[in-house]
């Protein structure tokens, strides 16, 4: 694998840039990780803990993904991948700032949840595939659901709005626990 620790800097993989393990990628950043479009990584799992935002926005193979922000005053998490070989699993995803939000794109692979998403702002998950939940449980805002497959998220989860844009016939069947009245929309935007 790979260990990357900046101190208090940035981590950016700009263009071209290109990072291939069969490890996984560790990353302790003081401040941002920024990876641009037109940069790719390709691991079977990242573990990155940031101070601030985090954006995986390159052609992307990860299978697991485990990311946390930690600065209350911190940015947004954005994660894209499409593994060559099965589903992008997040395994933990954290976004401590009083303002943040996620967004997860696995063009057309399955998204499973196997770990704890939370976030104070919205969740967006958008796949081209399947997107289920076999651990853990989503705690935001807001979730907005984009694709064309199926969503099964089946956790004990708190999600006061919820919004959806499915283009294909897959069901939605969504488990929240979250007591006081929840708004759903049929459309949505791309991002809020």
């Amino acid at each position: 694998g790979w260990a990357v620790t900046p101190g208090t800097g940035n981590v950016t993989f700009n263009t071209g840039s290109n990072l291939s393990t069969t490890g996984t990628l560790y990353a302790n950043v003081g401040n941002n990780f920024d990876q641009v479009s037109g940069s790719t990584i390709t691991v079977p799992s990242i573990n990155i803990a940031a101070a601030n935002s985090i954006s995986l926005a390159g052609t992307n193979s990860i299978n697991n993904i485990t990311v946390a922000q930690s600065n209350s005053a911190g940015g947004d998490i954005s994660i894209s991948s499409a593994p060559v070989t099965g589903a992008l699993n997040l395994a933990s995803v954290t976004n401590s700032a009083t303002t943040g939000n996620i967004f997860v794109n696995s063009t057309g692979k399955d998204i499973n949840i196997i770990g704890p998403v939370s976030v104070s702002g919205n969740l967006s998950l958008s796949s081209g595939g399947n997107v289920t939940q076999s651990g853990g449980a989503i705690m935001a805002a807001g979730l907005e659901l984009l694709g064309s497959g199926t969503f099964s998220l089946t956790g004990s989860n708190s999600i006061s709005t919820v919004a959806a844009s499915i283009s294909g016939a897959g069901p939605i069947t969504l488990n929240n626990t979250r007591s006081e009245e929840r708004r759903v929309g049929k459309e949505c935007r791309s991002r809020w």
